[in-house]
């Protein structure tokens, strides 16, 4: 009996064993798993996080060269906006000369010195910009002729011809023309 009881007792002791290794091995192995897909996840979301990192950076980067490109296109906005209202300053200026030429066709003073004066202006305005003026065939004739005509101021007593003076106001009218509102 006493044979017995200790192959009984060894036989519990190995199945006890047995067990406590199945227990211990499935719990190993339940924790390796766990710690597998931990890992997983976590390079997962370390992942993600470069990603999203990279994706700032890109976001970053692109409003960075948008804003540069805005400033850009505002620098010449302001740039061409600077150029129309100088040209038209330029245009109002000749406008001006213009008119007053054609205003001195009227006064009734002999000499036609004041039609010279005008001519003369006109001319020297032509001259100085000449680089936005120049080719354009109205313009480029209006200042030939008063070139013409201001050269009559170095003699004593000017005199224009009726049928230049004709040509003269007829092309003075014709260059306003240019400057003035088209109505149909």
């Amino acid at each position: 009996m006493n044979w017995i009881d200790t192959n009984t007792l060894i036989t519990i002791c190995t199945c006890a064993i047995g067990l406590t290794q199945f227990i211990l091995w499935k719990h190993i192995a339940k924790v390796k798993a766990y710690e597998a897909e931990k890992g997983k996840n976590l390079a997962t979301k370390e992942d993600i996080a470069g990603i999203t990192k990279e994706i700032e950076s890109v976001k970053a980067s692109y409003n960075e060269s948008l804003e540069r490109h805005k400033m850009e296109l505002q620098k010449e906005f302001e740039k061409t906006k600077y150029i129309i209202n100088l040209c038209n300053t330029i245009d109002m200026s000749l406008t001006q000369l213009i008119a007053e030429a054609i205003k001195s066709d009227i006064d009734p003073e002999y000499d036609d010195r004041n039609i010279a004066y005008t001519a003369k202006g006109i001319y020297d305005f032509l001259h100085i910009h000449q680089a936005r003026y120049g080719g354009n065939k109205v313009l480029d004739k209006l200042k030939d002729i008063s070139f013409e005509i201001a050269k009559l101021l170095e003699s004593d007593y000017p005199h224009i011809s009726y049928d230049y003076k004709k040509i003269y106001i007829a092309t003075l009218n014709e260059a306003a023309s240019l400057f003035l509102l088209k109505f149909n």
